[in-house]
């Protein structure tokens, strides 16, 4: 077995093996589904270093020849389509199956044309330059971290590759035929540097998924499913570094603890998909109601907190009773209308140097206060 054809094997197994990763990542996380289209991607990208196999053995070398190149093309068209779910940037529908097609006719229009001349090895390779910019262009247009300029500059590279390519077909000499290609200098050089460069653009590919999967793992665990605010864990992280970022000089932070009233004769008289409604009114009120910088979790079954910051004393109760006020007068599906629902609070204020879960030990003893002054209103905690 040549060096070229031993690239080609090489080349199939990586791009197999790429495939059964991102084929993996879209099964065992489902916000990653879209990570399908990059598996397709790469086994349609399988096609191209087989078929160049099966030119060098069968008695077929033309049709393997169109279908090298139409995988090819087909796998990085795939791609793109994969990129712009993935990003969720919006297309013409027609575009890039057009684009497919388009590159499938300038193939076809220069089948049989004089090889290595630059004309016809830069018109040849122009739609993989031009489809892996686009690729460049959908994940540079995103803005976001490092991970997304590094790939955005590998697809560029690749597009840059493709060109520079032509002009290395002609100095190297591809061949008069798809068989003199495939024992070419040429096709051991276009094999293995295209290969080395996609294995690169894949890998950082698959960095930026599994980096933006371990982050979704990592919000995940802490938010709570029912009410879409934060969970203990995720007030408790978020708190910490508010704080500590905090400027001198401002208010005193304030912590809120708020526990709907007779919930438990909500879940038995009216079952528990009622119950979890109320939590969900009751977090929507918590979020359009209290300030835009609060930070609002659900820490118990019915209890809530949140986190104020940059109010003074008497703005912060004022916003607290504001959810207290504001709690009766939404109505919930599948309740009767008779049917109101009430909060009582406990509020503190964070002394110098006190933390976070101290404060919020405090308003749980002023939230009891209330319960046991009536319930539906707020109480202050001590110093």
């Amino acid at each position: 077995m040549t060096g070229a054809m031993y690239a080609l094997a090489v080349n199939i197994l990586i791009a197999c093996l790429f495939a059964v990763t991102f084929l993996v990542v879209a099964r065992i996380h489902t916000p990653f589904r879209s990570a399908r289209w990059f598996a397709l991607s790469y086994l349609t990208g399988a096609l191209t270093p087989a078929a160049e196999l099966m030119v060098r053995v069968s008695g077929m070398p033309q049709l393997f020849q169109a279908l090298s190149f139409a995988s090819f093309s087909g796998a990085f068209h795939l791609m793109a389509y994969g990129l712009t779910v993935y990003y969720r940037r919006r297309l013409p529908g027609w575009l890039l199956p057009a684009s497919f097609l388009a590159s499938l006719v300038v193939r076809a229009a220069i089948w049989g044309g004089e090889r290595d001349t630059l004309p016809y090895e830069l018109i040849y390779q122009a739609p993989f330059a031009l489809i892996m910019g686009f690729c460049a262009a959908v994940v540079a247009g995103t803005g976001r971290r490092i991970q997304e300029r590094i790939l955005a500059t590998m697809f560029a590279v690749l597009a840059a590759h493709f060109l520079i390519k032509a002009f290395a077909a002609v100095i190297l000499g591809s061949g008069a035929t798809a068989r003199d290609y495939a024992g070419s200098t040429y096709a051991l050089f276009s094999q293995a540097v295209s290969g080395l460069l996609l294995v690169a653009a894949g890998l950082t590919l698959l960095i930026v998924v599994m980096t933006d999967m371990l982050e979704q793992v990592r919000r995940d665990a802490s938010i709570d499913p029912l009410s879409g605010l934060k969970n203990r864990r995720g007030f408790d992280q978020r708190t910490a570094a508010v704080l500590a970022a905090m400027p001198p000089g401002l208010p005193p932070p304030v912590v809120l603890v708020f526990d709907i009233d007779h919930f438990k004769r909500i879940n038995d008289g009216y079952g528990h998909a009622a119950g979890d409604r109320v939590i969900r009114m009751t977090a929507d009120v918590l979020g359009s109601v209290l300030p835009a910088g609060a930070i609002i979790a659900r820490i118990g079954g019915e209890e809530f907190a949140a986190l104020l910051t940059g109010l003074e004393p008497e703005a912060a109760a004022a916003s607290a009773d504001a959810v207290r006020t504001a709690l009766p007068h939404r109505t919930i599906p599948g309740l009767p209308a008779e049917v109101r629902v009430t909060i009582s609070g406990g509020l503190a204020h964070l002394a110098p140097g006190e933390s976070v879960p101290a404060a919020l030990a405090r308003a749980d003893g002023a939230l009891y206060d209330a319960k046991r002054a009536g319930r539906n209103r707020i109480v202050r905690a001590r110093p």
